[in-house]
């Protein structure tokens, strides 16, 4: 089966990493459409990439290539999507819908329900939204997306001197609250470190709440190493904010697979990801996110029974190769 999959206005994120990595390990010959020329990410995959560069060229592309499916990847209404709905393909469609999308632009309308002959969600809760409790019960399913473990399942947990505590993502408004550093700071381990590694618009202003308190937290901006980064921690702490666009949120899967003891705060995309107190901890609120850091911290046990579990859950539960087996089943009925 020929798959083209469309990934257009998406960012060099975890959506694009999991498209890339679906590709690679599902068993279907799959393409790349993007809007721009090819991503780096997409380099090491030595998967077919087209650029869009009109509504005409991806006709002329569809037509030549005779694909059995169309698997738009989708975040928020994409223009392209209108025009080729205009023009009878004959091809079925498929919508991934990789936010939590709780208001407009990123939730789907009557265009892409009508349009789509299954939509799955990354994420179970989304199913749960009130935007998408009207979409036809056969159109919809729900398929975690995955993370690529492997990398992180050979980091070896070991005794150190010190504890570092760390957090990966993008530093936005949708993926950060504008006290985490101020939070991070309450916490009272007096050899703490803070490492995070991501960037975005409001590093800036994170870096200029450090005070003096500079000399523990380290900016790394965008990491290439995410083994080494994860190798080097001691505890992940994530937070998102309550009103969050965050579904499969991959960072979390790789720190479970890197046997990394988790506190997060429950926000509605990512919640389902940790049981609290047996594969992470969740918070309820920043007091609590201090209190769970410190007594990790205090109880070398607790932190091992946890990374224990969270990487015994995370490879039986998700992980792109359960991802792309779940994913294949819905192309063969698609295309059936």
């Amino acid at each position: 089966m020929k798959i083209l999959n469309i990934i257009l206005g998406m960012s060099l994120g975890g959506a694009a990493m999991f498209v890339r990595n679906l590709c690679r390990v599902s068993r279907h010959d799959h393409h790349i459409l993007g809007i721009q020329p090819k991503w780096e990410i997409m380099d090491v995959s030595g998967l077919p990439y087209f650029e869009c560069l009109s509504v005409g060229s991806v006709r002329r592309l569809i037509h030549r290539e005779r694909y059995d499916l169309l698997h738009w990847h989708w975040w928020q209404p994409l223009d392209l999507m209108t025009h080729l709905a205009d023009w009878n393909t004959g091809i079925p469609q498929m919508v991934t819908v990789h936010v939590y999308g709780y208001e407009p632009p990123y939730v789907l309308g009557q265009f892409e329900i009508e349009l789509a002959d299954k939509i799955v969600f990354v994420t179970p809760s989304a199913l749960g939204l009130p935007e998408n409790r009207d979409i036809p019960e056969h159109k919809v399913c729900v398929i975690n997306a995955g993370a690529d473990l492997a990398p992180f399942l050979k980091i070896e947990r070991t005794d150190r001197p010190g504890f570092v505590i760390g957090r990966a993502g993008v530093l936005n408004r949708s993926k950060c609250p504008g006290d985490i550093v101020d939070v991070l700071k309450r916490i009272q381990i007096p050899e703490a470190e803070f490492l995070v590694a991501g960037d975005g618009e409001l590093r800036k202003g994170f870096e200029k709440q450090l005070g003096n308190d500079s000399h523990r937290f380290v900016f790394l901006g965008f990491v290439r190493d995410m083994v080494g980064f994860y190798a080097s921690l001691d505890l992940y702490c994530y937070q998102l904010p309550a009103k969050s666009y965050a579904a499969a949120e991959l960072n979390i899967q790789e720190a479970m697979a890197a046997a990394l003891p988790i506190v997060m705060f429950p926000s509605p995309g990512a919640r389902h990801l940790i049981e609290h107190g047996v594969t992470g901890l969740i918070a309820h609120s920043a007091d609590e996110l201090v209190t769970h850091c410190e007594t990790l911290y205090q109880d070398r046990d607790a932190r091992a029974v946890l990374s224990r579990n969270a990487r015994k859950t995370v490879v039986a539960q998700y992980g792109i190769e359960n991802s792309a087996r779940a994913f294949d089943q819905v192309f063969a009925s698609l295309a059936g």
